[in-house]
């Protein structure tokens, strides 16, 4: 049970990560777009 529950919290835990570098990737393509524009 406790291993199971390690495996998911680590697997959780990646899932937030890419989501947290897509997001911030995604805004600093963002970003530079709107300043090439300028």
């Amino acid at each position: 049970m406790t291993k199971k529950l390690c495996e998911s919290f680590a697997l959780l835990k990646l899932k937030l990560l890419s989501y947290l570098f897509y997001h911030i990737f995604y805004n600093l393509l963002l970003f530079q777009k709107n300043e090439t524009e300028e």
